[in-house]
């Protein structure tokens, strides 16, 4: 993708500490049906190696690795990213989490089809060592 042409969606991942976990989370994100995306990765000062996970992405060319020179905390990392973001749509990843390859198209679509609400979410499913199977979580943002 061009640098002049700007991206539908930014996805911002914060980072810390996550190295055990980012790989699967950043694939799940590059795997997506929906192409046009930027994945902007903020790394907080990770001392496990978690920004080397991440640099190693960098020839992608959606990707951009932001380090921050201090400890901010995920706040501060989420908003460094959205600064810096060009999508017309921003989507948060989890360092730890796994998108499944059609959560952006759908996202996008149900926005694109709903210009009243301005912020989707999805349902979630633990895996590993969690006994929660299913959590719902939908919110929905009118006026936006």
């Amino acid at each position: 993708m061009p640098d002049s042409q700007a991206p539908l969606v930014s996805v911002i991942l914060p980072v810390y500490n996550a190295g055990e976990y980012l790989r699967p989370a950043i694939d799940s994100i590059l795997s997506q049906t929906l192409p046009d995306f930027e994945l902007i990765i903020v790394d907080d000062c990770s001392p496990d190696g978690s920004l080397a996970v991440a640099r190693s992405y960098e020839t992608d060319p959606r990707v951009r690795v932001l380090a921050n020179s201090q400890n901010r905390g995920r706040s501060s990392s989420d908003n460094y990213g959205a600064e810096l973001a060009r999508g017309r749509y921003i989507a948060k990843m989890d360092a730890d989490d796994i998108a499944r390859p059609d959560r952006l198209r759908r996202q996008v679509d149900f926005l694109e089809q709903n210009p009243s609400v301005g912020l989707t979410s999805s349902y979630m499913q633990c895996f590993g060592e969690s006994d929660i199977i299913y959590i719902p979580i939908t919110k929905q943002v009118a006026n936006r």
